[in-house]
């Protein structure tokens, strides 16, 4: 189990490690492919209840989460909150986990970042709609978690071309096919840190540097086990009561 915000005691920001089981939800029912999430929901101190789960589109929907929400939330790729004891929660296996607090908005927010949803710029939507409801960039603290890294990462050249064009090396490197290899962690710190409507603050941003296609003791990995349905991890944050 790998934890964030340790600074910020009010808050719990999790994600399960390949030891804690299978995450995924299963799309068709709304439930676990098996008892894991209920176990690892036990170890992190969280009643079941309180957790709601996006079911993920792999685009750029975000949806804003109070208690009347239902649990499982369908086509939607980031939760955003503002009360306490609702936990948001995504599966990842590969894809970036993205985890935001603001402490004196009391805001919290949490995103399935893949490829897709990092050209359609998902990750400064949701800090903008943050902004909206109350939160300000400079007391936004963000988590990267662990995702594929950028050797690991190959892609298509023309459709990087295509959705990636605003990007210049070193943020992507071509080899002598038809292949590129983006830095999708080092676009997702440049779309927090250099968004033209309000920037965050890069010492409020921490990064694990730690590829789950390298690491497959610790993570799933999509690309690497090839697996249909996949095996994934959980990310979940919330506010615990004062």
């Amino acid at each position: 189990m790998i934890k964030f915000f340790k600074k910020f005691p009010k808050i719990t920001a999790l994600m399960s490690v390949r030891e804690d089981g299978n995450m995924k939800i299963n799309h068709k029912s709304g439930r676990s492919t098996n008892n894991s999430r209920g176990e690892f929901f036990k170890k992190a101190g969280i009643s079941r209840g309180k957790a709601y789960s996006a079911l993920l589109d792999h685009g750029s929907e975000i949806c804003v989460i109070d208690k009347l929400s239902p649990r499982f939330i369908s086509g939607t790729d980031a939760l955003i909150a503002s009360e306490e004891e609702i936990f948001l929660s995504i599966t990842v296996a590969d894809c970036y986990p993205i985890l935001l607090y603001d402490p004196v908005g009391k805001i919290i927010a949490v995103i399935h970042a893949g490829w897709k949803g990092i050209a359609e710029e998902i990750i400064p939507k949701v800090v903008n709609r943050m902004n909206k409801t109350g939160s300000t960039y400079k007391n936004i603290h963000v988590a990267i978690g662990p995702g594929i890294c950028q050797r690991c990462f190959e892609f298509d050249r023309q459709l990087f071309k295509e959705r990636f064009k605003k990007y210049q090396a070193p943020i992507y490197s071509l080899n002598s096919g038809r292949s590129a290899y983006p830095d999708l962690r080092r676009i997702i710190l440049t779309q927090l840190t250099g968004n033209k409507t309000g920037k965050l603050e890069r010492k409020n941003i921490e990064v694990i540097n730690d590829c789950t296609y390298c690491n497959a003791e610790n993570f799933y990995s999509h690309r690497r086990d090839k697996k249909d349905p996949i095996d994934a991890m959980i990310v979940l944050i919330g506010m615990k009561k004062s």
